[in-house]
Formats: C-alpha cells, sequence, structure tokens
C-alpha cells in the first residue's frame, strides 16, 4: 500500500510539474550498467540472461542521474517480471543528440491491442496478475513523466512472440 502511496505522490507532482530535477553531466553508458547489474540476481532467479551494457565510449549527457536511474530500473523490472524464462535482456546506449536508450527483451511480447494503453495510470496489460505482486500499474506512466521532465521521450515497440523494446530518447542538455 506504501508502495502505491508513494508513485500516487510521485505521479501527482509529475503532472503539476512540481517534481526538482537535480541535473548534473552524467556518463548515461555507467548509469545504465549499474542498473542491470543492480538487477543481474533478479534476472538470474527469473531464468532470464541480462547481458551487460556493451563497452564503449563514455556517452555524456546532463540529466537527473536518479531519476534516470528510476526509469531504467521500472524498464528492466517490467522486462525481468513480463518476458519469460529464457528471455534475454539487452540494454543499449547510443551516443548523439538526442541520446538513445533502449531496453530490449527477447521475451513473450505484448499483444498489439494493448500497447496504445500501457502508459496510461493502472493499466495493466496482463489482467492474470494479482494485485500483490510489486506493480502498481503507474510504472510506466511514472517513467514516460520523468523522461518528458528531461526534454526526452519514452516509447514502447512490442510484437507477440517476440519480444518489446523500450526506447528513451534524452537530449544531450535540457532544455531550460
Amino acid at each position: 500500500m506504501l508502495h502505491l502511496v508513494t508513485d500516487l505522490l510521485e505521479l501527482a507532482k509529475l503532472d503539476l510539474r512540481e517534481l526538482p530535477l537535480h541535473p548534473c553531466m552524467v556518463d548515461m553508458r555507467e548509469l545504465a550498467q549499474a542498473s542491470v547489474q543492480t538487477h543481474q540476481a533478479h534476472a538470474e532467479r527469473a531464468g532470464i540472461t541480462l547481458h551487460t551494457v556493451p563497452a564503449g565510449d563514455p556517452v555524456p549527457a546532463r540529466v537527473d542521474p536518479d531519476r534516470l536511474t528510476q526509469v531504467l530500473d521500472n524498464l528492466l523490472d517490467n522486462a525481468i517480471s513480463y518476458a519469460g524464462a529464457g528471455a534475454a535482456i539487452h540494454v543499449l546506449v547510443q551516443d548523439g543528440d538526442p541520446v538513445r536508450l533502449a531496453v530490449a527483451d527477447t521475451g513473450q511480447g505484448i499483444p498489439t491491442k494493448h500497447l496504445p494503453y500501457l502508459f496510461d495510470a493502472f493499466y495493466r496489460a496482463d489482467t492474470a496478475r494479482t494485485p500483490s505482486d510489486s506493480h502498481s500499474g503507474l510504472g510506466l506512466r511514472i517513467a514516460r513523466g520523468l523522461v518528458e521532465a528531461h526534454g526526452g521521450t519514452l516509447t514502447l515497440n512490442s510484437q507477440e512472440g517476440k519480444g518489446t523494446q523500450a526506447v528513451i530518447t534524452l537530449p544531450k542538455t535540457p532544455k531550460a
């Protein structure tokens, strides 16, 4: 219940544009790799291969590292929870302006009819899940709001039986 209340308060602050961001220059590759390492044990328990972020040059961007970690944690948690045993998850970071981050899995995918609603508050494509799981139905809505607060976009692409890809694009320097 506390998790749900916290999510609702955060969503309200996002909607009112009252959620403070504390941007600084961050290496997005390092930030993504730290998030992958945090989720490694969870992925192993779920029977999922979570690949490390490919090595490469630093990918600098001016972002709030705590909020972007929150977004990546949500996307990785969703991928691990819904992809299914035997799936693989890759996190890719691509330099440019905008910077591009992708969390892609080879899991079961999401039926097309659900895709337009996945960012709606409380929408759950998997109605078989019970309220006792750790997902409030607000995570993707909050994640998108956090990315948009940075001047970026968050999109989802999925094919049933082939997997899902979440793509974050962020300007290297947010608009004032």
